[in-house]
């Protein structure tokens, strides 16, 4: 994710690397504007663009936290994730699809919390570790399984801006 397309851990959390747009389909007209197209799609355009620009806004607050220096430094790190996507993740949610929309809606949003909680688990797990580099590796590969879930339900809902967002996978190499 910028640090979203890295971050997928984060997030949230994905937090949530390098925001790539929404990737709303080319039509006359812009989503937001007049278009021609039917009142559902418009509906749908709608959704994406809204939940594009929350994942764009947290991309650009996630690329502003200094990066980890070492491995200790990753538990204030994906805390500051933390603290900036758990309420990106609240908006998100509070975002109201269109029915057709709605049940994929739900899964992403269902992915994008577990992926908070798993960041929340690893800052943890870090900072209680006696090896941080090992407990980073053990945690990421967990990661990297539930972000790739995540970005395939964000791109099934058209919503690219929403993926790859990994902190950890951001952050410098340990």
């Amino acid at each position: 994710m910028t640090a979203r397309r890295s971050l997928s851990l984060l997030l949230l959390f994905g937090a949530l690397s390098a925001a790539t747009g929404c990737g709303l389909p080319e039509r006359e007209g812009s989503p937001t504007g007049a278009t021609t197209a039917p009142a559902g799609d418009r509906a749908a355009d709608r959704y994406r663009l809204a939940a594009g620009r929350v994942c764009e806004d947290l991309d650009r607050r996630i690329a502003t936290i200094v990066r980890p220096a070492g491995p200790r430094d990753y538990a204030p790190y994906l805390e500051r994730v933390l603290a900036i996507g758990t309420p990106a993740l609240g908006r998100l949610a509070a975002i109201d699809p269109p029915p057709s929309l709605a049940r994929p809606a739900r899964r992403a949003v269902a992915l994008a919390r577990a992926e908070l909680a798993l960041i929340a688990t690893t800052a943890r797990a870090v900072r209680d570790s006696r090896d941080p580099a090992r407990t980073l590796d053990l945690q990421q590969r967990r990661i990297d399984r539930l972000v790739a879930q995540e970005d395939s339900a964000w791109i099934a809902l058209g919503v690219p801006a929403c993926t790859d967002a990994d902190p950890v996978a951001e952050a410098p190499e340990v």
